[in-house]
């Protein structure tokens, strides 16, 4: 017998505790061992293959609003995209340390968040804000670490597949909306508000289509036929004026990614235009568009609630800027110190982003999100100008969409904490770091 081999009268130990263990599992509850089993599933996936983990937090973003809620942790609630960071930051370091990659990278786009963070932090401690605070300054701390995340993992990474999957799921989801179409109102997605839906769409669309726009595997044609006909529908169906008018400029930019494949452009047209009417409720969506442009022509002859109560929001939202200008009244605190009660009955924010950072962090806080604007154009310029083929070209033109379009979107709400965008912007890290390394190696 040697020290590698176990006693003849301790081999059954293994087989008899794995027993034990499926047994105890059942006794608490039939369903435990299906759970068990799927998370030992997963935590293999997610060690063996580091886009897994990219594809686990997309997919818990795209049904955050469905997820684990209801749980606070010291005050902070936990959701599912905060569950699958956090696994996944422990997946990483686990999968970094046993195959020797590198488990962190730098790059100055993080150091503009860390900006932001500081930025935050510097508001609360003056301000004395912390009740409120804490959960920006905790959101974006996480967000910075999911921008790394996700561009450790995915640096040296495959990124056909991931495009593939994360259109997948988001086909299947906008298929599954269209199919409860007949309910009528305003659609809401996954995410439970038609304004963020639209948002999260928009983000989406051109990142993914410029992923796919070359690729000549045999899913990547229905996934760009899907690509350019499920979302203008998805966004009309949510009735939100904002997102339509980002659409506008966004959509057709994106078509231009896959301008050489004229017959699957003339195929999603032709079936977008079929299915629109039966999805979409036409005369409300064109009744909503339609008070906006009344609205701003001022030639509106009802007065728009939600339209009025957006534009007190952000007067009060400058007048705190006005008089506090350096730091703000910090952040989350506009809620309490504006006081604004809505129909609803409810304290709401500013509904810009802009303006929110404004009033809540001043002037720093604008400079702080400045810098991290100047850091992510800079590197989008970069990667577009060495990308090395079309190919490339495209995967950093849909992602640059994808965040103008956030950035566009951000006027109207508050998407400072928006995961999904971060997770796009991980994802452009990655992207842009294939392309300058593959033309430094060239």
């Amino acid at each position: 017998m040697t020290g590698a081999r176990w006693p003849a009268s301790r081999r059954g130990l293994v087989p008899m505790g794995l027993g034990l263990l499926a047994g105890g599992a059942v006794a608490v509850s039939p369903v435990l061992p299906a759970l068990l089993l799927g998370a030992l599933v997963v935590a293999w996936l997610g060690l063996s293959s580091p886009p897994f983990l990219v594809g686990l937090m997309y997919v818990a973003m795209l049904f955050d609003q469905a997820g684990v809620a209801g749980i606070d942790v010291a005050r902070l609630p936990v959701t599912a995209s905060k569950l699958a960071v956090l696994g996944s930051l422990g997946m990483w370091a686990a999968h970094a340390m046993l195959t020797g990659r590198k488990p962190v990278r730098w790059h100055p786009v993080l150091g503009g968040l860390l900006t932001m963070v500081v930025a935050t932090g510097l508001s609360i401690a003056v301000v004395g804000s912390m009740h409120y605070g804490i959960f920006d300054l905790a959101g974006l701390a996480m967000l910075t670490v999911l921008v790394g995340l996700v561009y450790a993992a995915l640096a040296e990474a495959d990124l056909a597949g991931v495009y593939r999957a994360c259109a997948i799921a988001l086909a299947l989801i906008l298929l599954s909306n269209m199919a409860a179409a007949s309910g009528g109102g305003r659609s809401t997605g996954t995410m439970g508000d038609p304004n963020e839906w639209g948002a999260m769409l928009l983000l989406l669309t051109p990142w993914l289509l410029g992923g796919l726009a070359w690729d000549d595997h045999a899913l990547a044609r229905p996934l760009r036929l899907a690509m350019l006909g499920l979302p203008p529908i998805a966004i009309m169906m949510t009735q939100s004026r904002a997102a339509f008018v980002a659409a506008m400029v966004v959509l057709p930019l994106s078509v231009l990614l896959v301008r050489h494949r004229r017959g699957e452009l003339s195929l999603a047209a032709l079936a977008a235009l079929v299915a629109a009417p039966v999805a979409v409720d036409v005369d409300a969506a064109l009744s909503r568009y339609r008070t906006l442009v009344d609205k701003l022509t001022g030639t509106a002859a009802v007065e728009d609630n939600s339209l009025n109560e957006r534009a007190e929001l952000g007067r009060q939202a400058w007048d705190l800027f006005v008089e506090h200008p350096l730091l703000g009244v910090g952040p989350g605190e506009f809620q309490t110190e504006s006081g604004f009660i809505p129909l609803e009955g409810h304290l709401l924010p500013p509904h810009n982003t802009y303006l929110q950072i404004a009033c809540e962090q001043g002037i720093v806080g604008l400079l702080a999100t400045a810098v991290l604007g100047l850091a992510v154009t800079r590197t989008l310029a970069r990667g577009y100008r060495r990308a090395r083929d079309p190919q490339g070209r495209a995967r950093v033109l849909g992602a640059a969409l994808g965040l103008a379009a956030i950035a566009l979107m951000a006027v109207t709400l508050g998407l400072l904490t928006l995961a999904m965008a971060y997770l796009v912007l991980g994802f452009t890290l990655a992207v842009v770091h294939q392309e300058v390394e593959d033309v430094r190696h060239a």
